[in-house]
């Protein structure tokens, strides 16, 4: 299993054209209906305007380090194909 440093060097990484994070409670949080968002954190890694991967948290349990690493997989398969 990766360390914390290791998720956050394989985010630091990534391309800044290929990797953006976004915050769904700023604006008017039209953004939760739009993507369909009932628990947070909820983890959702888009590719040329493609869903490519999702997570949403488990109730009374968030996500955890694997569901990061399980994105991070996502990406990383994703971009090298």
């Amino acid at each position: 299993m990766a360390s914390d440093f290791d998720l956050k060097s394989n985010l630091l990484s990534a391309p800044s054209s290929e990797l953006e994070v976004v915050n769904i409670e700023s604006g008017d949080g039209s953004l939760w209906d739009t993507f369909n968002v009932n628990l947070v954190p909820t983890i959702l890694v888009f590719l040329n305007g493609k869903q490519i991967f999702r997570r949403d948290a488990r109730r009374l349990k968030g996500l955890g380090k694997e569901d990061l690493e399980d994105a991070l997989k996502a990406i990383s398969s994703s971009t090298n194909s």
